[in-house]
């Protein structure tokens, strides 16, 4: 596959995330600043997309709960994953660092991508 049929397919998974409205839950230790400069870089790039979300900031702790209690897409975290997480996570880390958020943004929309299949 060529770099332009990549960006091809690229280009129509993000379309496909076009339209709705996920909720993610943006986490760190405290809840405090590394979740809300992560979710605030993460929603610019979402907005850059067209593509919406509802962005919970919170500790990690509390995100145990929110996702026991709730319905959300996505955990993206600064503070490590949990093993009792039973929904998609993502290092929230570049986010922070500016290293390896292309790499993080593409999982993300894999992992969106594959939702949407699951739902259909």
């Amino acid at each position: 596959m060529n770099i332009s049929q990549n960006k091809k397919d690229e280009d129509v998974k993000i379309k496909n995330l076009q339209g709705r409205n996920f909720k993610i839950i943006v986490a760190c230790g405290t809840g405090i600043a590394t979740a809300s400069a992560a979710a605030e870089s993460l929603r610019s790039r979402f907005e850059s997309m067209g593509i919406k979300a509802d962005f919970a900031k919170c500790g990690i702790q509390d995100a145990i709960i929110m996702i026991k209690n709730g319905s959300y897409d996505l955990l993206v975290s600064t503070a490590g994953i949990p093993s009792e997480v039973k929904i998609p996570s993502v290092s929230g880390v570049p986010f922070l660092t500016g290293i390896g958020v292309e790499e993080v943004i593409n999982q993300i929309v894999e992992i969106l991508n594959k939702k949407i299949k699951e739902e259909t």
